[in-house]
């Protein structure tokens, strides 16, 4: 299967994350739809579903809510797990629960994005997009043998720095 098919999981659901997050407060929802009809695949959201759920079950995570919103329709919208694990509570649609560091989740939104539309894939150099990457060092070990405290060589890399696939 291609690396960019086994991560949409993941991206669906860093998307549902977002998208739940607080510029949908105090507003309706828009209408709900099937996911066929904006374009989505049926068995995916289903396997969205199963994922998060078994998330919540096997406790990995106390409780979470996922929305998946596609061409302003309601696709999937779901509440698992516990809001409050100690008081035996479920997780509600409308639970109001603290988000912190989305700096990570939003970017890896957007890399998966750009990764599914085929402008960034894992083999890319990060020289790339980032071009003090392109020439970067790798630390050698001693070589065998060596006298103790040693220090480790410096050389320069062979080959960029990519995401290894």
């Amino acid at each position: 299967m291609p690396t960019a098919f086994r991560a949409r999981p993941i991206a669906l659901a860093l998307a549902a994350i977002l998208a739940a997050a607080a510029p949908l407060a105090g507003q309706p929802l828009p209408t709900a739809a099937t996911p066929e009809s904006v374009g989505l695949s049926a068995a995916r959201v289903a396997h969205l579903d199963a994922v998060m759920k078994e998330y919540a079950d096997k406790a990995r995570v106390p409780g979470l809510v996922t929305l998946v919103l596609r061409h302003g329709k309601v696709a999937q919208f779901e509440a698992y797990g516990k809001q409050d694990v100690e008081k035996n509570v479920a997780m509600q649609k409308d639970t109001i629960f603290r988000i912190a560091s989305q700096s990570k989740a939003v970017t890896s939104v957007a890399i998966l994005t750009l990764m599914e539309e085929g402008k960034v894939l894992l083999s890319d150099p990060v020289s790339r997009f980032i071009p003090g990457f392109k020439h970067t060092t790798v630390a050698l070990p001693p070589p065998t043998g060596a006298a103790p405290g040693t220090p480790v060589g410096i050389v320069a890399a062979k080959r960029d720095l990519a995401a290894s696939v």
